[in-house]
C-alpha cells in the first residue's frame, strides 16, 4: 500500500467520522430551537429519537448489504446520505423562517 494511498485512506475515514458524529451533535441545538420556534423540548427530541432510530435500522440494513458490495461502496453511500440529510432541511428552513444555520 502506497504512502499517498494511506493518507487518503485516513482523511477519508475522519470525513466518515465527523459525518456520522454529527448526530450526536444534537444537543447543541436542541436549546436554540426550542427558543426560536417556541416548540416544546419532548416535540424537538423527537427528531434526535427518530434519527437514531433510523441509523440503527441503516447500520443493520448496511451491514448486509456490505457483504454484496464491499466497505467503500457504502461508506460513500452513508457520507452523501447524511451530507445530504443535514444540508437540506436547513436550506429548506432558511428559505422558508429566514432562520440561518450556522455553518461549521
Amino acid at each position: 500500500m502506497s504512502r499517498m494511498y494511506r493518507w487518503r485512506v485516513a482523511v477519508a475515514g475522519f470525513f466518515l467520522q465527523m459525518t456520522l458524529g454529527s448526530v450526536y451533535a444534537w444537543s447543541v441545538f436542541k436549546a436554540p430551537l426550542t427558543r426560536q420556534f417556541n416548540w416544546a423540548t419532548p416535540n424537538v427530541t423527537f427528531a434526535f429519537t427518530v434519527a437514531i432510530f433510523v441509523l440503527g435500522i441503516a447500520a443493520f440494513v448496511c451491514g448486509f448489504w456490505m457483504k454484496r458490495v464491499g466497505p467503500r461502496a457504502i461508506a460513500i453511500l452513508v457520507d452523501f446520505s447524511t451530507d445530504l440529510a443535514s444540508f437540506w432541511p436547513a436550506s429548506a428552513v432558511t428559505a422558508s423562517d429566514g432562520f440561518t444555520v450556522p455553518s461549521a
